[in-house]
Parts: structure tokens; C-alpha cells; sequence
């Protein structure tokens, strides 16, 4: 996978030819270099240098904040450290996304047709014997109007969408992400065979995989208060480390931070009346948990409407909840420490609340515990149509991403990771997605049973 990663990868922050990267692919990467630290960043960062045994002069910080996270070491992801945030950038700073890949192709006149303002409701199959009597995907149908699907803030029931087809000539691949592609699958009667009873979809295939298995990285800030003079500091330096929960000894935790407050929801704790005001001097350390353990997750139909949203619950802490609600626990015991430790700063810790004080640790005890429960967010989410191995009966597809139990139909997108990978899945994605691309050209030599 790293190979297929330096295959897409247009690298816009390295020296050409860095091992481990590619510079002549479309997937755009850069990162934000400081050219230097003021405070509060300074400080703080000097209070976390000194806690990892690492330099704490001002020149090495600002090194260690421009330097490449995603370099090539097979012990990588057991080291902890300071290194700068690599996203997904043209060298202009402009976001790449999918959405350029798309334009580009279609501004280069290849052959691809992209029917916007377009609501996938089914996937069409043949009944044929043809492939040894399963289902062979024919096509898909949608439904053409503006803003039609439920979940759409501009939906209007006065909008009338017409019903459409298309066909295809070789096989079908769904790529409706991790909520729309096990949505799209049960409406076409593969999906858990009860579930879709109850609701009166005819069942194609039993498969009980779709739609379950939903894993997020659980987030939340923790914010400090600044007093005192400060220049404002590079924002979003960043930290990998591996706390004492850590299922599998790797590094499990993510903390971006600077002079803002990265909250997931409004209101911030569920039950507020207002979002808390953040005003001058507000510091937030960003965390997020790597390799969390639930995967109670589910997506389920509320009707056979395809207009209509699915039920999504990541149904959070319900399992693992010793490895993730501990890791999120301690770092936050940890920051409260970092922030009293800051250099040439005052920093108070504010959020997690703690009202008696917190302990030798830096630990508030059930109030961090209540207090994450409420502001725990997400918004990476992946696996609720995993690939799996054929004794496996929650694998939804197989290793060559086709939907077990029909033929001539796969899944690319998020939704096939059996596990969450890593932090951020965007580069993930794009190359499970480059992976596809290799099979689907190698299956394209057999008929359409044969893949």
C-alpha cells in the first residue's frame, strides 16, 4: 500500500525523489512550515518537547513543526513525537479533494459521464441463470431533482424528482460512503435479511454485515485559558504519543492544537443552552483517538424510501471502552499538566470542566469521564461494508471488493475497512481506491461472472 500511496502522490513540501513519497501523481499533499513560534504555542510546545526528552530551544521546535510526519521507517507508528501536519493541499494551499480528480478527468475529455443533482435509490439485477444462478448487477436507478434527499437542509417536498435508469455494460461499484453505500445496498435487498423484511424489501442476499461494524475516531478539545502577553503563535503543530491504553502498543493518540477551540457540536455538551464563548487567550489542544476499539456502529433503513435518511448510531463506548475512554482520560490528565508546565505563559485548564480540583495526575476522575461522554465527536467514518475473508459472515465483500452473493457489483469507498485506518482516512481512501482501480483493470479481461 505504501507503493500505491507514492504512485498518487504529488508531494509539494519535500525535495524531489524523498524516499517513501511520489511526486508526480494527482493526490496533492503539503504541510504548513513556521518560519517561527511565538507564544502561547511556544511555551506550550516548549512543556511538551521537555516531557518527550526532546530539545526545547525555539530553533528545533520550529524544525520538528515543519517536518514530515508521513516519513519512510517500518517502526514509525510506535514513536512518539512533534512533527507538522500534513493535509491535503496544492501547493497554493488550496484543499485538494476528490471533487479535482473528477473535474480533471471530464475536463480532459475522458469518457465519463457526471449526472449531478442525482439520488442513487437501487441497484438493478438480473435473475438470470447466467452466473451459476446468482444476481448479476444490470445497472442503477436514481431519481434527477435538486436537493431531494431528506438529510438535504434545501429539501422541499414541492420538488417532484423523475425516476431514471442507468445500465452498464460490465459491473456496477458503489462508492456512496460509509452512510449511503450500506443505505443504497439494503434498498436493493442485500442487507441483514430481518431487517429488511420489516421493512418489506424484498431480500436478494442475507448479509448480515451491511450496515454494521460503523467505527469513528472519538474527538474532543481540551482548552486552556492565556493570560499575559502573547503574539499568537503558529497554529496546528502536531503530536502523536501513546498513552498507557494503547491496545496494541502502537501509538494511539492524535493532538493538534493552537489559539482556537476545535468543538464538534452546538450546543457543546448536549444539554447546554448556548456554546461556550470563546474569547481572547483561548488555547485547544485537539485530541484525536487512534485505533478505537467500538464497533457497535450501526446504519439501518427507517423506511423503504430512498428519499429518506438512514438510522445512524455510533452507539460511542459501547465496546472497548477500558482502552478508548481511557486513553481520552488520561490525555486529558496529561494536557492539564502541559498547560501548568508551559514556559514564559500562564495557561489554566478550563474544559473538561473540574470543579474539586483535579488530582496529583492531573486527573478530575468521573467528571473527565461525564464530561467526554457528552463532547466526544466525529467525523472519520468508515467499515459498514467490510472486506473479510469467506468463513468470515459479517464480510460484506471479498478481497477483490465484490459484494458477496451477486455478481457484476462492488464497493470502493470507506465503507470496506474492517478497521478504522489511522487517524485521518481521506489518503486512505484515496488509495484503497488506486488499489480498486488495479482490480477492476485486471477483471476486466474475464465476462462479468468471472468478476
Amino acid at each position: 500500500m505504501r507503493k500505491i500511496f507514492q504512485r498518487i502522490e504529488k508531494n509539494n513540501y519535500l525535495p524531489a525523489n524523498t524516499a517513501g513519497h511520489g511526486f508526480s501523481g494527482y493526490f496533492q499533499t503539503n504541510i504548513n512550515k513556521p518560519t517561527s513560534i511565538g507564544q502561547p504555542v511556544l511555551g506550550i510546545m516548549q512543556a511538551i518537547a521537555a516531557n518527550f526528552s526532546l530539545s526545547t530551544t525555539q530553533a528545533d521546535l520550529t524544525n520538528l513543526m515543519g517536518s514530515d510526519a508521513n516519513f519512510l521507517d517500518p517502526k514509525r507508528d510506535w514513536q512518539t513525537g512533534i512533527w507538522g501536519l500534513p493535509v491535503h493541499a496544492k501547493a497554493s494551499g488550496e484543499r485538494y479533494s476528490s471533487r479535482d480528480y473528477i473535474k480533471d478527468t471530464t475536463d480532459k475529455q475522458f469518457p465519463l459521464t457526471l449526472s449531478l443533482n442525482s439520488l442513487a435509490t437501487r441497484v438493478l439485477f438480473s435473475t438470470s441463470t447466467s452466473c451459476a444462478g446468482k444476481p448479476r448487477a444490470t445497472g442503477v436507478e436514481f431519481l434527477q431533482g435538486k436537493s431531494i434527499y431528506r438529510a438535504d437542509s434545501r429539501y422541499t417536498s414541492s420538488t417532484q424528482p423523475v425516476l431514471k435508469s442507468a445500465l452498464a455494460r460490465k459491473e456496477v461499484i458503489i462508492s456512496g460512503g460509509t452512510f449511503n453505500t450500506p443505505q443504497l445496498l439494503m434498498l436493493s435487498g442485500i442487507g441483514p435479511a430481518a431487517h429488511l423484511s420489516s421493512l418489506h424489501i424484498p431480500v436478494l442476499v442475507d448479509s448480515p454485515g451491511v450496515g454494521q461494524n460503523m467505527q469513528d475516531n472519538q474527538e474532543l478539545p481540551i482548552i486552556g485559558q492565556v493570560s499575559g502577553s502573547t503574539s499568537g503563535g503558529f497554529s496546528q503543530p502536531f503530536l502523536m504519543m501513546t498513552t498507557p491504553h494503547s491496545p496494541d502498543g502502537e501509538r494511539d493518540m492524535f493532538i493538534m492544537q493552537g489559539s482556537f477551540a476545535f468543538r464538534g457540536f452546538w450546543p457543546a455538551n448536549q444539554t447546554n443552552a448556548a456554546l461556550p464563548q470563546d474569547g481572547p487567550g483561548t488555547y485547544g489542544m485537539s485530541m484525536v483517538k487512534n485505533h478505537p476499539q467500538n464497533r457497535a456502529g450501526y446504519v439501518r433503513l427507517v423506511s423503504s424510501d430512498p428519499q429518506d435518511p438512514p438510522d445512524i448510531n455510533f452507539m460511542l463506548y459501547e465496546q472497548g471502552r477500558d482502552a478508548d475512554m481511557g486513553a481520552l482520560k488520561w490525555t486529558v490528565a496529561w494536557a492539564r499538566n502541559m498547560y501548568a508546565q508551559a514556559k514564559g505563559v500562564s495557561v489554566a485548564a478550563k474544559e473538561p470542566p473540574c470543579p474539586a480540583g483535579p488530582d496529583a495526575s492531573g486527573s478530575c476522575g468521573l467528571a473527565d469521564e461525564e464530561w467526554i461522554t457528552g463532547q466526544t465527536f466525529g467525523h472519520h467514518p468508515t467499515s459498514t461494508a467490510a472486506i473479510g475473508a469467506d468463513d468470515n459472515p459479517m464480510a460484506v465483500l471479498d478481497g477483490r471488493f465484490r459484494v458477496r452473493g451477486v455478481k457484476g457489483l462492488r464497493v470502493v469507498d470507506a465503507s470496506v475497512f474492517p478497521r478504522i485506518p489511522g487517524i485521518f482516512p481521506v489518503v486512505s481512501t484515496f488509495m484503497v481506491s488506486e488499489k480498486a482501480s488495479d482490480v477492476v483493470k485486471e477483471d476486466a479481461k474475464k465476462d462479468v461472472c468471472g468478476a
